[in-house]
């Protein structure tokens, strides 16, 4: 049984996921931006990837999205969402040990440059390592922006009409 621990360190992103053979790793908080899991496997090589999932990237993103502008009253205890709109292509094939620890130092986005720098113990070759501006979340995200201004104007239009029918009736 070989084992991988596996440390990301420091961390500016809300939501990497790392998986080792297309099995998801479960990450746990072990210092102010450092994560830490472990993952077992029996074969000698392994294949870890880390990539970035967005909220606009879901299939029901436009409901989800609405439902929150709405239940945040219209947008006021909305979180925002990051315009960088950055993403992760990271891909590392290991050749494991026995323990095999490898560590991720996360680097700070930069369009078209490395993202992860890897330190480990085993036998690694990185396949893919870079940032880039994922383009279907960015135009989601101008289509929703739309969609919320125009929700704003119709909201303020019903408030005043209703004001005014209040005043003639």
């Amino acid at each position: 049984m070989n084992v991988i621990n596996i440390k990301i360190k420091p961390l500016y992103f809300d939501n990497p996921t790392v998986t080792v053979d297309g099995n998801v790793v479960k990450l746990t908080k072990c210092g102010p931006n450092e994560y830490s899991g472990t993952y077992e496997t029996e074969r000698s090589e392994a294949n870890l990837r880390v990539c970035m999932i967005h909220e606009l990237q879901s299939k029901y993103w436009l409901l989800l999205s609405m439902v929150f502008f709405v239940i945040s009253l219209f947008g006021i205890f909305d979180a925002r969402y990051d315009k960088s709109f950055c993403a992760i292509k990271y891909n590392l094939d290991l050749r494991l040990n026995e323990v095999s620890n490898v560590v991720l130092n996360f680097n700070k986005f930069k369009d078209g440059q490395r993202a992860i720098e890897c330190l480990t113990d085993c036998g690694s070759v990185e396949t893919e390592n870079l940032f880039y501006v994922d383009e279907q979340v960015k135009k989601r995200h101008k289509i929703l922006r739309r969609i919320k201004i125009f929700t704003w104007l119709a909201v303020l239009a019903a408030a005043i009409v209703a004001i005014v029918l209040t005043i003639i009736l």
